[in-house]
């Protein structure tokens, strides 16, 4: 089987599928193609915001962290994404902080680069502030999650969201939902903001003992949606 090139990734990439070919190639001689270890920092918080990323494999977390060292996720990334895009809105330095889960390989774009394409393509420019305004709306909404929801409230929300996205009805019964996955192997918002796993894995317990769910390491199955 013949090894991806660099511009094979590019014309796979869903962020940039409004570029016209030429706008392509010209991104592909701009750009840096970079690996990253499990664990490794890809952008550190107060970094200087020069650049921003696609990435290709793997998955990248980005989180902030609070005044008391608190680490809260803001976002959990797979292939395609694009991440770094604050630099867009924001001059100066980083406020987030992005790390690789797995071996990663991104690329690595200036910003000026950036810029060039979005002023010489105005579909792709819309396309790319409406990536940064959904962004900035999800941030806002975990954020706001950590100040006013409980730590039970952080697990119940999202295991709904999970199973109106990612679930399967059971015999037509709208409050019977089998996930593909457990949520923390599959989705990418887990685990909520400020909630540590053994807590999950507390109030999932939980749950689980008021017949409200099962879960394993690889399955979930709600029992009563309604109940959540």
């Amino acid at each position: 089987m013949t090894t991806p090139t660099k511009l094979w990734y590019l014309e796979n990439l869903q962020v940039l599928h409004t570029l016209t070919r030429a706008d392509v190639e010209h991104l592909h001689g701009r750009l840096l193609m970079q690996t990253f270890a499990k664990g490794e920092a890809i952008y550190f918080d107060g970094d200087r915001s020069d650049s921003l990323f696609i990435l290709k494999t793997g998955q990248v977390k980005i989180t902030h962290r609070s005044a008391a060292g608190q680490e809260v996720i803001l976002a959990r990334l797979g292939p395609g994404d694009l991440f770094g895009e604050l630099t867009l809105s924001e001059s100066g330095q980083r406020y987030e902080e992005a790390v690789a889960l797995d071996e990663t390989l991104v690329c690595r774009v200036e910003v000026s680069d950036f810029n060039g394409l979005l002023a010489a393509n105005h579909e792709f420019s819309l396309e790319v502030n409406k990536l940064v305004r959904q962004r900035l709306k999800k941030v806002q909404s975990r954020l706001s999650d950590l100040v006013f929801k409980s730590a039970e409230q952080r697990v119940r929300d999202p295991l709904r969201e999970l199973a109106q996205v990612h679930g399967k009805r059971v015999a037509n019964d709208p409050n019977q939902v089998v996930s593909c996955a457990s949520p923390t192997t599959t989705w990418r918002a887990w685990p909520p903001p400020a909630t540590s796993h053994q807590t999950v894995t507390t109030l999932l317990n939980s749950l689980e003992r008021e017949g409200l769910l099962l879960h394993n390491r690889r399955h979930l199955f709600i029992k009563r949606l309604n109940q959540l």
